[in-house]
């Protein structure tokens, strides 16, 4: 099985609210695909995702975890632009 999202990615995350296990995540914003559970530490798991949160401005504010593939839809892969918004958060204090 491929991933369906790569890093970089932009998607927005469905509204999750009708889901009791997963209402309390952060949904219905758009944020920046970090990578898979498979590639961020190991075994096969292609499907859920950690991401990078973006506000009403589009700027990166936070990360959050597990989601599945069915929780996220496409928004482009404007994969430099996307990265610059992270090395942005991730610098943010130096």
């Amino acid at each position: 099985m491929r991933q369906k999202y790569l890093p970089g990615y932009r998607v927005f995350i469905n509204d999750l609210s009708e889901n009791f296990s997963k209402s309390h995540f952060p949904h219905s914003i758009e944020a920046i695909v970090m990578g898979t559970y498979s590639q961020l530490y190991g075994g096969v798991n292609v499907r859920d995702y950690q991401l990078f949160l973006l506000d009403s401005q589009g700027l990166v504010r936070g990360t959050s975890a597990w989601y599945n593939e069915e929780d996220l839809n496409y928004v482009d892969n404007n994969i430099e632009e996307n990265r610059r918004l992270v090395e942005c958060y991730n610098f943010r204090d130096i």
